[in-house]
């Protein structure tokens, strides 16, 4: 089935916000999150909750996409990160009732270099290029059956891992290749 993402979902950009010191809120920027929308820096709470209206905090399952600059991605927000808010540099896609799309599967087909390519190149601005909510609402999306998305992301996190274990794999390799030569330079061999 093909639908456009405002068909299954609503999008909202995150808020504009003053961080603090010391806070009750995580606030979500890109800069905490790799290439891939993974986090790779510790999360501040930088943001005092009686000033942030309750409809702005995420759920578990919403999906951020990163839609200014030149580092886009979708993630899916977890709970994990503590109560958090989306910084302006994001999109929030809060699935609709009875969407018949998972989080992970959404944040998957966005991510797809296809995909991204198609909304980088609708981006508006030349400083800092910005998908737009429109052109993100406008995205064609492919929705298989569940079953059939669980088996993608199963497919897609196998493929991950591997990728993983074979860079490490690399990583030991040069390091006993290493091992040894500096073995024989100490060994006079």
């Amino acid at each position: 089935m093909i639908q456009r993402l405002e068909e299954v979902a609503i999008v909202n950009t995150g808020i504009y916000a003053q961080p603090y010191p010391n806070g009750d809120i995580v606030y979500l920027q890109v800069k905490y999150f790799s290439e891939d929308g993974q986090i790779v820096q510790e999360l501040h709470q930088e943001l005092k909750k009686e000033e942030i209206n309750e409809k702005h905090l995420l759920k578990n399952g919403d999906v951020l996409f990163a839609s200014k600059g030149s580092k886009n991605f979708a993630t899916v927000y977890s709970d994990r990160y503590g109560i958090s808010v989306a910084s302006t540099a994001f999109m929030v896609i809060k699935l609709k009732p009875g969407a018949q799309i998972l989080p992970d599967y959404l944040a998957w087909f966005l991510n797809h270099p296809d995909n991204l390519n198609s909304l980088k190149d609708k981006a508006t601005g030349t400083g800092m290029p910005s998908i737009t909510k429109n052109a993100l609402q406008e995205i064609e999306l492919y929705i298989p059956s569940i079953e059939k998305q669980r088996l993608i992301l199963k497919i897609y996190e196998t493929g991950k891992r591997k990728d993983e274990l074979l860079k490490k794999l690399t990583q030991l390799n040069q390091l006993n290749l290493q091992r040894t030569l500096i073995n024989a330079v100490k060994n006079g061999k």
